[in-house]
């Protein structure tokens, strides 16, 4: 889990548009126009992958790893009520902030613009 989110934790920050926390998004945008049934198992399987980051960053806290950061990704993946006030909340630390610019910097991406 360790190495993985080490790989996968900042390609996914590089690909984050710059104005992500600036828009609103809701689960129906996201999965598209589907058969409700695909919708269902496509919320379903984002919110277990979003659970498993969050769990991992979790423990990443403790152990060697990039724990905020894979929660912040885990809970960008999820949805549930107040995601988006945790997600700000999250984003306006200053050690995430700066880790996640400098991983954009790195990447020749512009900074995230945070409302």
């Amino acid at each position: 889990m360790v190495v993985a989110s080490m790989i996968i934790v900042p390609v996914l920050v590089v690909r984050m548009q710059a104005d992500y926390f600036l828009a609103e998004r809701d689960a129906e945008q996201s999965m598209g126009v589907r058969h409700p049934a695909w919708r269902v198992t496509g919320v379903a399987l984002k919110n277990f992958a979003g659970a498993l980051l969050v769990i991992g960053g979790l423990l990443m806290c403790v152990l060697p790893g990039q724990g905020l950061l894979t929660i912040l990704i885990g809970l960008a993946v999820m949805d549930f009520p107040g995601k988006r006030k945790l997600e700000l909340w999250l984003i306006r630390r200053k050690p995430v902030h700066w880790a996640i610019d400098k991983m954009r910097q790195k990447a020749a991406r512009p900074p995230l613009v945070l409302p």
